[in-house]
């Protein structure tokens, strides 16, 4: 695009994508890559909502905002305001969208495994039938027991990244039966977050600011 969006343009784009029209100017099929819409001359074959679009679409417009995303892995990102910042932290800076003229930025971990632990549980496990039994387990659980479980099963990723990573389940004991292994698992996905979040915080308070 040669200009710009500002947030009444991107209200009408996404307006259009419903109505088939844009500023008087219809959509066009263009076959296997789907719909297009022009736009003040140029062609608009998608819209990113996810990412950063996602950070700003879920209201965390100031600085220290954090967004997470749950679904087989996990998004976090906070925003970082209008200066990107160079970290040793184990997460990145990137762009999270430009709007009335102004840029913000954002630092980013993604995890590869959260929701997928659950289904871990329940699909290669056998240990649950549905997601929804987990709270009801976990609350069983004896809370003086100590299992802990590293979701590693392809390497782990923010704020650690080593892909040469194993999975492990560590701290079981005699009287570790199914509600344990169900609370390790829903706690490993809060201790990932738990870990992004630090190193967010870190890398926000103690990094080096790129020259604007």
């Amino acid at each position: 695009m040669s200009a710009p969006y500002n947030r009444n343009q991107s209200v009408a784009l996404l307006s259009s994508l419903k109505t088939g029209v844009v500023h008087g100017k219809r959509k066009k099929n263009v076959g296997d890559e789907g719909w297009c819409v022009f736009w003040g001359g140029g062609v608009v074959k998608g819209i990113r909502g996810e990412a950063g679009p996602g950070d700003c679409g879920q209201g965390c417009l100031e600085k220290g905002m954090i967004k997470t995303t749950y679904g087989t892995g996990s998004s976090i990102m906070m925003n970082i305001g209008d200066k990107p910042v160079i970290s040793t932290h184990g997460v990145a800076a990137s762009l999270a969208w430009g709007m009335d003229g102004r840029v913000n930025y954002v630092l980013e971990g993604n995890i590869n495994y959260t929701g997928a632990v659950i289904t871990w549980l329940k699909d290669d496990l056998k240990l649950i039938a549905s997601a929804s039994e987990t709270e009801g387990l976990a609350r069983q659980a004896n809370e003086d027991d100590t299992t802990y479980l590293v979701p590693a099963f392809t390497g782990i990723g923010a704020p650690y990244w080593d892909s040469e990573a194993r999975a492990a389940i560590v701290g079981i004991t005699r009287k570790t039966r199914t509600p344990e292994l169900v609370k390790a698992g829903l706690e490993c996905i809060a201790y990932q977050i738990a870990d992004v979040v630090e190193a967010m915080s870190r890398a926000a308070v103690g990094a080096v600011l790129t020259k604007s």
